[in-house]
C-alpha cells in the first residue's frame, strides 16, 4: 500500500560529464601528489648534500624560504641566528634555489626520455601545484 514507484532517470550527458569531471578532478590529484613527491625527494637531496657538506643548520633555516614568499623575512634576523651576513644568506637562497631546480629536473629526468619532455614535466608540476 500507498508506495509509489519513482524512475530516476539521467541523461547520457549528464552522466559522460560526471564521469569526465570526476576523471578530471583524479587527474588533478594524481598531478599534484606527484609534483609533491617530486619535490620531497628534491628537497631530501638537498638536506642530504647539506648534511654531507656540514651544512645541515644552514639548510634547515634556509628551507623554508625556497618554496615561498621571501618578502617579509627578515635576513637581518636569520643571518643573528646564523651568525652570517645578510648577503651572505642572500647568496645561500639563491644557490640553493638553483641547486634545488637542478636537482628537480634530475629527478624529472629519471621518469621521462629527453630534455625537451623534462621542460614539459617541470611546466607541468608547476601548474599542478598552482591548483
Amino acid at each position: 500500500g500507498g508506495r509509489r514507484k519513482v524512475e530516476l532517470t539521467a541523461s547520457d550527458a549528464d552522466l559522460q560529464g560526471a564521469a569526465a569531471d570526476s576523471t578530471q578532478a583524479a587527474d588533478r590529484q594524481f598531478d599534484r601528489q606527484w609534483a609533491l613527491v617530486v619535490l620531497q625527494r628534491s628537497f631530501q637531496e638537498l638536506e642530504r648534500e647539506a648534511v654531507e657538506s656540514g651544512n645541515q643548520a644552514q639548510f634547515e633555516a634556509l628551507a623554508p624560504l625556497l618554496t615561498r614568499d621571501v618578502e617579509n623575512t627578515s635576513y637581518e634576523t636569520l643571518a643573528r641566528q646564523l651568525a652570517a651576513t645578510p648577503g651572505a644568506l642572500r647568496m645561500a637562497v639563491s644557490r640553493l634555489r638553483n641547486r634545488l631546480r637542478d636537482v628537480v629536473r634530475s629527478e624529472i629526468r629519471k621518469t621521462v626520455g629527453s630534455d625537451a619532455e623534462v621542460d614539459d614535466e617541470v611546466r607541468a608540476l608547476f601548474v599542478a601545484l598552482q591548483k
